[in-house]
């Protein structure tokens, strides 16, 4: 059950959760499958912690930037 809530906290679809529950209780050999779900899982949580990690690593300029374009933006729609 820990595993169920840990990966819907992390986003997992519901119908995903239900396929991977599938394979486990199947008596066809659901592992390959079972591991590919949680590999595509955990790449998307990776890509979503690289993208992070450059957001932090770049605030103080990004946040600068996106301020001026916005201050642009509504300058010029005036």
């Amino acid at each position: 059950m820990q595993f169920v809530k840990q990966m819907r906290a992390v986003g997992m679809k519901i119908d995903v959760l239900r396929k991977f529950h599938y394979l486990f209780e199947s008596e066809n050999d659901g592992k390959k499958e079972q591991l590919k779900i949680m590999e595509e899982k955990r790449d998307d949580l990776q890509s979503a912690i690289n993208h992070l990690h450059f957001k932090i690593n770049n605030f103080d300029t990004h946040m600068e930037d996106t301020e001026k374009e916005l201050k642009n933006l509504e300058n010029n729609s005036k």
